[in-house]
């Protein structure tokens, strides 16, 4: 049995009388590590939680912070996009081509495919779940779950509203207004978060502003309670991301290139004469005036990008290819409960994800790359993400014989699949053919559980 509970994640009590009830520290922090409200001392799995205040106390808040707060966590930026996480713990995490990894993330009870900046704001709290996860969760995990959960409609009036400045132009703006529409019956509330920062690498082709933050978050919420012991809540969150991308900086090429060199040459005769190099370094259909394709003259124009690099300094980049990083998602839970008696309560979960991201990247950080991640930005290509998901989860859980038998009834099924022909980003990029419908296989994910304490 293993707790983990960081220092800040509650508040030392001061002294009381003995009669009197404990106002802050553990009883006050509510954990839902076993899919059921909790105090966090009593639950008996590892567990770390970071309370709004803890983020909101960092200053300009990014996820990769979380690892400063959890034993155990790792959280890395795609090389390319910043935007791009992988959540890992304890050594168990992404393996690519799969829809979820082995670290799952979790919006208000419902698994995301991704987990990103613009994502937490105004929540309740983030439950980092270290090792294995069972049924409990629907979708089984080795690794472990990070849980963000909103804050959700409540009975009282009030609202925030927080603005930060920072370096490079950094504005972040957040808020939220809670209003009871009907008194203990028909509970509302609105949040939203945005947030502007300049680039601070220069890609000099073209004047971009790379490395920049921009993105907005809209987050709405709705309680009602028509009868004693039935409350319906939904929760409608959507996050748009739009920045120029993140700069690859161009640091090394072996001296000797004893792989590169031969790599090149034996595959050079099928561009011979069809091919060229440009003078910024990229590989054209061949015209007048440029450099023949050939193994001596490419790795000649990759030293000659890396000599030039080295001068500008790692906060300049000189690169043709198109750089940017798009998101545009969509999250609806509707979470239901009804209490059968004192003991026994009803929950249903559904849920519905819609995810469109596209990013372009340059992994080899230089013009002339042999692989490009332009997605929709190259002639006819497509949005790196674009899928949508429905969940279900109906669960009816707890206790009897007198409180010594703690139960749990479940089922729970998703499916993700591809949501129609990719879109483009812009009217720029629009791919001029007809869409049409793409044949796809539904992966679909049902579980049937059962577990009792």
């Amino acid at each position: 049995m293993m707790l983990a509970q960081p220092a800040f994640a509650f508040q030392e009590a001061p002294a009381a009388a003995p009669e009197a009830e404990e106002s802050v520290g553990l009883n006050d922090i509510v954990v839902t590590a076993r899919r059921q409200e909790e105090r966090l001392q009593d639950v008996p799995v590892a567990v770390s939680v970071l309370l709004p205040e803890t983020l909101e106390a960092k200053g300009t808040f990014n996820p990769v912070d979380l690892v400063q707060s959890t034993p155990g966590l790792n959280v890395t930026a795609s090389v390319s996009d910043r935007n791009n996480l992988t959540y890992t713990i304890r050594g168990q995490g992404f393996s690519f081509g799969t829809v979820f990894p082995a670290v799952i993330t979790y919006f208000n009870e419902v698994p995301i495919a991704r987990l990103t900046q613009g994502q937490f704001f105004d929540l309740a709290n983030v439950q980092v779940l270290r090792g294995p996860q069972g049924v409990n969760f629907g979708r089984v995990t080795d690794g472990g779950n990070v849980m963000v959960t909103p804050q959700l409609p409540k009975e009282d009036f009030g609202g925030y509203l927080t603005g930060k400045l920072g370096n490079y132009g950094l504005r972040t703006f957040n808020g939220a207004i809670n209003v009871p529409i009907v008194e203990d019956k028909v509970l509302a509330r609105v949040a939203f978060e945005t947030a502007r920062r300049s680039g601070f690498t220069t890609n000099v082709f073209n004047g971009q502003k790379l490395d920049d933050v921009k993105y907005e978050s809209f987050r709405g919420g709705l309680t009602l309670r028509p009868v004693e012991g039935l409350e319906n809540t939904t929760v409608v969150s959507y996050q748009r991301t739009h920045d120029n991308g993140t700069a690859v900086i161009f640091a090394g090429l072996n001296p000797a290139a004893s792989g590169l060199l031969p790599a090149i040459g034996q595959f050079s005769f099928l561009f011979a004469g069809g091919y060229g190099i440009d003078q910024n370094g990229s590989v054209v259909p061949f015209r007048p005036g440029l450099t023949p394709l050939s193994a001596p003259d490419y790795l000649a124009s990759l030293q000659s990008q890396l000599a030039a690099q080295k001068a500008r300094g790692i906060r300049q980049i000189s690169q043709v290819d198109p750089t940017y990083s798009e998101r545009k998602n969509l999250y609806i839970v509707n979470t239901t409960t009804a209490d059968i008696s004192d003991n026994i309560q009803v929950k249903n979960v559904f849920g519905y994800i819609r995810e469109r991201e596209d990013e372009a990247s340059n992994f080899a950080a230089s013009n002339g790359a042999a692989v490009l991640t332009c997605h929709s930005a190259c002639p006819g290509g497509l949005l790196f993400t674009n899928q949508e998901q429905y969940s279900e989860e109906l669960r009816i859980a707890g206790q009897l014989l007198d409180d010594k038998l703690n139960f749990a009834l479940g089922f729970y099924m998703d499916e993700q699949r591809p949501a129609g022909p990719a879109g483009k980003c812009d009217d720029q990029r629009r791919d001029p053919e007809p869409r049409r419908r793409q044949r796809h296989h539904d992966q679909v994910a049902r579980h049937l559980w059962l577990a009792g304490i």
